[in-house]
């Protein structure tokens, strides 16, 4: 009724070999896939978490008092970017590269930007601080979009 599955060198589950003759072995994609798809899927789980943060950091200028919950948004954001760069780093260990080179600009660009407004308003204090921490949280939902984009 059912043909048997067929188990050989050319099965999808197993990879396969080169037409070339050269016995060259390809592994399967979906090795290939569930490796960078993780990092696809937590690439955009990072965009929307951080749209919600700049949000939260635009409001703070109206409303001071959230100022401590931006803060906090902040370091766990610089904390999350810097596994999603780890987790790319290990893709190009594994021999797998981004879609286009500037995937690289972006993705260190997201991973300083919250770091330096941090540093930077606080040294500065009162109203610039508010500033540099919503300019910087944007920045960084605009460096995660155009990451994601170039992946």
């Amino acid at each position: 009724m059912f043909a048997p599955r067929r188990q050989g060198p050319t099965s999808p589950n197993r990879g396969t070999y080169g037409t070339c003759g050269c016995d060259q072995w390809t592994p399967p994609q979906t090795t290939y896939h569930s490796r960078v798809l993780i990092h696809d899927r937590y690439g955009f789980v990072l965009t929307v978490v951080a749209a919600i943060g700049a949000v939260a950091a635009i409001a703070s200028l109206v409303r001071p008092r959230i100022l401590p919950w931006v803060r906090v948004y902040a370091r766990a954001m610089i904390a999350l970017v810097a596994v999603q760069v780890a987790l790319g780093l290990l893709l190009v260990a594994t021999g797998d590269r981004p879609q286009q080179l500037i995937h690289w600009f972006y993705g260190a660009a997201t991973l300083l930007t919250l770091p330096l407004a941090l540093l930077i308003g606080k040294r500065l204090g009162g109203r610039e601080e508010q500033i540099w921490l919503a300019g910087g949280a944007v920045m960084t939902l605009l460096f995660a979009l155009r990451a994601l984009a170039t992946g």
